[in-house]
């Protein structure tokens, strides 16, 4: 995010059937900004999503959100 410290970490992790894993996965991408005195957490989950990982699906939709979040609070940049 331009102008802003941000942690974040993405998942990815297949989901459990009644034989085993499957091929489907679940994706999240939890994080927060900014990185000094943060305004907000959020955490961003998809459920069997057509793509193979979270940073092209979780990841994002949480830097969307998060820019409207920092720009609706008026949150200076870091950076």
């Amino acid at each position: 995010m331009k102008g802003y410290y941000v942690g974040g970490k993405t998942g990815t992790a297949q989901i459990s059937g009644p034989g085993g894993y499957t091929a489907e996965t679940n994706h999240t991408f939890v994080g927060f900004a900014p990185i000094v005195d943060p305004k907000f957490a959020m955490i961003v989950k998809f459920e069997k999503p057509q793509r193979t990982w979270a940073d092209s699906t979780a990841a994002p939709v949480f830097g969307e959100i998060a820019d409207f979040i920092l720009d609706y609070y008026h949150v200076p940049p870091e950076r």
